[in-house]
C-alpha cells in the first residue's frame, strides 16, 4: 500500500492512500480464509466451506469489512512512516468503492497534536507573594462564624420586634387565581429589608406593604418548587395572606471551655489552636492552587502551543451545551467561553509535553491507594471511571511537584 501525506496551513492533514489490485485480492482471500473457519453452514464441513458458497452468503459483507481493514492499514501505515501524533478521529473525505482486483484510493483527515519546542523550565521567574500566616483577627473571626452556627434557638415573646435573620413561622391561606384557597404553614428566616427567605438559593418572598412581623404577610406571585412549600400550591400563583405564629431568634453561646465541649474539644484554647491549624491548612491549599495557576499562565504565555481547529471548535460546543443543560444558556458570553476552552486545551497540550519529557508516571497501586485513602470502607466496589480521574489528579500533583522544583521561584512582598 502506497501513502502519502499532504500538509495544510495549522494542523490539518490528508492521508492519500492507494491499494493495488493485487493487495486488494489478497486482502479478500485472506477474510475469506478467516470466515470458512468460523461459520457454521448446513451441508458443509466447518473450514470447508467453498468461496463461491461464502460469496453467496456473506460477499457484501466480506467487502465492507476487507474495505474497513484497508482504511485501517493506511492509516497505522501513515501514522508510523511520519511518525503522527493524531488529536482527532480521521475523517474519510474521498473513498473510491472498494471493488476487488481493482486499484482503490482513499484520503482520510486528520488533525495533529501541537508540537511543542520546551524552554528550560529555570528560564521561567516566577514570583511567590503568598502568605499563610494566619492573625489572631482571623481566629476571632472563625470563632464568631462557629458562635453563630452553632448558636440555638429561643423563642421570642409577643411583645418583642422581630429583627433580620430570626426564625419565623406563618399560618394563612392561599388563594389561586381561580378563587379557590388552601391552608398552607410557611417557615423562614426574616431578612434585612423583612422578606422570607425559605431557602438560600431561592429568591426571598417580597410582601406587597411593609411588614414587622405583628401585621399581614401578604405576597402575590408564583411560588417556588422548594421543599419547604406546601405540595398542594408549590409552583402555582396566587396570593399568600398569613400571620405570624412563631417567632424565634438565636441565642449566641458564650465563648469558653464549655462551647468548646459541646465541639468535641476540651478547653477554649484547644479549640483555638484547632481553628488555627484548619485556617492555616485552608490558606495553603488555596496559595498552592493560586501559585499553581501563575505558573501555568508564565508557562503558557512563553510557549507556542498551536491548537488543532476542529477539536477547538468542537470542545467549545460541548462547553455550551453543557452550560444549556444546566440553564445557563440565557447568559452565555462565547467569547469567554472561547477564551476558556482555548485556555484549558493548551495547558491540556502542554501538561501532556511536561509530563512525557520529566517521564512522569503513574503506577495502578498509587492509583488504588489515592482512593482508598478517599474511600475508606475496603469493601466498596469503586466504579471504573474513578482510576481514571484518579490518574489525572496523581499526575497534575506530580506534575506541579516538578515544576516548582524546576522554575526559578523568587519571593516578592505579599500582599
Amino acid at each position: 500500500m502506497r501513502v502519502e501525506l499532504v500538509e495544510f496551513p495549522g494542523l490539518k492533514r490528508v492521508i492519500e492512500a492507494e491499494v493495488s489490485p493485487e493487495e486488494s485480492l489478497d486482502a479478500l482471500k485472506v477474510a475469506y480464509q478467516e470466515l470458512k473457519h468460523r461459520v457454521r453452514l448446513p451441508g458443509f464441513r466447518q473450514g470447508h466451506i467453498p468461496r463461491p458458497v461464502l460469496e453467496r452468503y456473506f460477499g457484501k459483507d466480506v467487502e465492507a469489512n476487507v474495505r474497513e481493514r484497508l482504511l485501517n492499514q493506511g492509516l497505522e501505515e501513515a501514522i508510523e512512516k511520519y511518525s503522527l501524533e493524531l488529536a482527532t478521529r480521521p475523517k474519510l473525505v474521498e473513498d473510491l468503492a472498494f471493488t476487488p482486483g481493482e486499484l482503490c484510493r482513499f484520503r482520510l483527515e486528520v488533525e495533529l497534536k501541537p508540537k511543542i519546542s520546551l524552554k528550560p523550565l529555570e528560564t521561567f521567574q516566577i514570583v511567590d507573594d503568598s502568605n499563610v500566616s494566619v492573625t489572631d483577627d482571623e481566629v476571632l473571626s472563625m470563632l464568631a462564624y462557629l458562635q453563630k452556627v452553632n448558636a440555638p434557638y429561643a423563642s421570642l415573646s409577643s411583645g418583642d420586634t422581630l429583627l433580620p435573620e430570626d426564625l419565623v413561622r406563618l399560618k394563612g391561606a392561599f388563594h389561586e387565581q381561580r378563587g379557590e384557597a388552601h391552608e398552607v404553614e410557611l417557615e423562614g428566616i426574616v431578612d434585612s429589608e423583612f422578606r422570607l427567605v425559605l431557602d438560600p438559593r431561592h429568591a426571598p418572598l417580597q410582601p406587597e406593604s411593609p411588614w414587622d412581623g405583628e401585621g399581614e404577610f401578604v405576597y402575590t406571585g408564583d411560588f417556588p418548587y422548594l421543599p419547604s412549600i406546601p405540595e398542594i400550591v408549590r409552583g402555582k400563583r396566587g396570593t399568600l395572606r398569613a400571620r405570624l405564629v412563631h417567632a424565634q431568634r438565636k441565642q449566641l453561646p458564650v465563648l469558653d471551655d464549655e462551647f468548646a465541649k459541646d465541639l468535641g474539644l476540651s478547653t477554649l484554647d484547644e479549640l483555638k489552636g484547632r481553628v488555627r491549624d484548619d485556617l492555616q491548612r485552608e490558606k495553603e491549599s488555596r496559595v498552592k492552587e493560586l501559585l499553581k495557576e501563575k505558573v501555568a499562565n508564565a508557562l503558557m504565555e512563553g510557549h507556542d502551543v498551536g491548537l488543532p481547529e476542529g477539536v477547538l471548535e468542537e470542545a467549545i460546543q460541548r462547553h455550551i451545551a453543557a452550560l444549556e443543560r444546566s440553564g445557563d444558556h440565557k447568559d452565555i458570553d462565547k467569547d469567554k467561553v472561547h477564551a476558556w476552552v482555548t485556555r484549558q486545551l493548551k495547558w491540556h497540550y502542554l501538561s501532556e509535553a511536561l509530563i512525557r519529557q520529566a517521564g512522569i508516571e503513574v503506577g495502578d497501586a498509587e492509583v488504588e491507594a489515592f482512593l482508598r485513602r478517599r474511600f475508606s470502607d475496603k469493601g466498596v466496589a469503586l466504579p471504573s471511571g474513578l482510576y481514571d480521574e484518579a490518574r489525572r489528579v496523581l499526575l497534575d500533583e506530580k506534575l506541579y511537584d516538578y515544576l516548582l522544583a524546576n522554575v526559578t521561584l523568587r519571593r516578592g512582598d505579599a500582599a
